[in-house]
C-alpha cells in the first residue's frame, strides 16, 4: 500500500510539472536544487541552527495537510506511509548530518520525525471563536478566518515566544513559525463579493491590502520584538531582520495571489508562492523574491482590472 501511495504521489508531482511547462519545470529543478544544496551545507557549519528549522517546516506541514483523513480512511498503517513521505523531504538533512558525522544531530532529527507523525489533529474543520476576532477588522476577513482556524496553535506558540525569551533564539523561531501562519492566511482565493465590496480601483485594493497586512502583523509581532530588543539589545538586528524578511514575504503573497486570482478557484500559482516562505531559509531567493513582486504588481493590476473595470 505504501508503493501505491508513492506512486500516486509520483502522478500528482509528473501533472503539476506538465501544468507548469518546460521552463518554470527547469525554474523549480533549479530552485529545489538550491534549496537541497543549502540545507546540505547548513548541516555541517549550523546544524543546531538548521535541524530544528526544517523539523518545524515539517511540524507545520503536518498541521496543514488535507489528506490524512484519506490516509487515516483507507489506510491500516497511514502513519507509516506519512513518516516514508517526510523521510524522502528530509533526504538533504538526513545525507548532510551523516556525511560530517553530526550523529548527535541526526539521532536527534530522526526521533522527532517519528515524534511529528504521532501528533494529533481533529480532522473534522476546528474552528474557535474568540474575542480576538472581535479586534480584527471586518474587512480583514483573512486574519478572521485564518485566527479562527489557527488560534489553537498560535497562542502557545505566541505565549511560548514571551515566556522563553530569554533565551535569544526563541523570539525569532516564533516570528518564523507565526509568520508561515500568517503568509498562510492570504493564499486561498476569496469570492468575487469580498474584492467587490470595497469599491476600489485595482491599485488602489492592493495598496490597502498591503498597507492593512503590515499593520496587523506589526501590531502582532509588536511584543514579541519589544522584549526581543529589552532582553537582547546586542542582538536586536536579528528580531528585526526576521521581520523585514516575513514582511517582504507576506506583500509577496499578496501579489502572488491577486496576479493569479480567480473567484474562488484554486490557481496554478502553489509553485511563485511556495517561493515566499522558502526564501526565509534560503537567501539568494530573496532578490528574486523582490523581482518577482514588482512583476506581479503589474500583473495584479492587469488581473483585477477585469473584476474592478467599473471603480477606475
Amino acid at each position: 500500500m505504501i508503493n501505491a501511495i508513492l506512486k500516486i504521489r509520483v502522478c500528482q508531482t509528473r501533472r503539476i510539472l506538465n501544468d507548469l511547462g518546460l521552463g518554470r519545470v527547469l525554474f523549480v529543478v533549479f530552485m529545489l536544487a538550491g534549496l537541497c544544496y543549502q540545507l546540505f551545507i547548513t548541516m555541517n557549519d549550523k546544524p543546531q541552527i538548521g535541524t530544528p528549522i526544517c523539523l518545524l517546516l515539517i511540524l507545520f506541514l503536518h498541521l496543514k495537510r488535507k489528506d490524512l483523513h484519506f490516509l487515516k480512511s483507507h489506510i491500516d498503517n497511514y502513519k507509516w506511509v506519512i513518516l516514508v513521505e517526510y523521510f524522502i523531504l528530509s533526504i538533504p538533512v538526513i545525507i548532510g548530518l551523516a556525511y560530517y558525522n553530526r550523529l548527535t544531530y541526526l539521532v536527534g532529527y530522526l526521533g522527532v520525525l517519528a515524534s511529528i507523525i504521532q501528533v494529533r489533529r481533529q480532522f473534522r474543520k476546528f474552528t474557535l471563536n474568540s474575542f480576538i476576532q472581535n479586534w480584527i477588522p471586518d474587512d480583514a476577513f483573512e486574519w478572521k478566518s485564518g485566527v479562527r482556524k489557527s488560534l489553537i496553535f498560535m497562542v502557545p506558540v505566541w505565549l511560548t515566544g514571551i515566556i522563553a525569551s530569554f533565551w535569544p533564539g526563541t523570539v525569532p523561531a516564533v516570528m518564523l513559525v507565526l509568520g508561515l501562519f500568517i503568509i498562510g492566511f492570504i493564499q486561498k482565493n476569496e469570492p468575487l463579493q469580498l474584492v467587490l465590496v470595497f469599491e476600489k480601483s485595482a491599485g488602489r485594493l492592493l495598496w490597502f491590502k498591503i498597507k492593512q497586512q503590515l499593520l496587523l502583523l506589526s501590531i502582532f509581532f509588536l511584543p514579541l520584538m519589544l522584549l526581543y530588543f529589552f532582553m537582547h539589545p546586542q542582538y536586536w538586528y536579528i528580531a528585526a531582520a526576521f521581520y523585514i524578511i516575513i514582511a517582504i514575504c507576506l506583500i509577496y503573497a499578496i501579489l502572488c495571489k491577486y496576479a493569479f486570482y480567480r473567484p474562488d478557484i484554486e490557481t496554478g500559482n502553489q509553485v511563485f508562492m511556495a517561493l515566499g516562505p522558502a526564501s526565509i531559509f534560503v537567501s539568494f531567493l530573496l532578490p528574486l523574491i523582490l523581482i518577482l513582486s514588482v512583476r506581479f504588481y503589474f500583473k495584479s493590476i492587469n488581473n483585477l482590472n477585469q473584476y474592478l473595470y467599473d471603480f477606475h
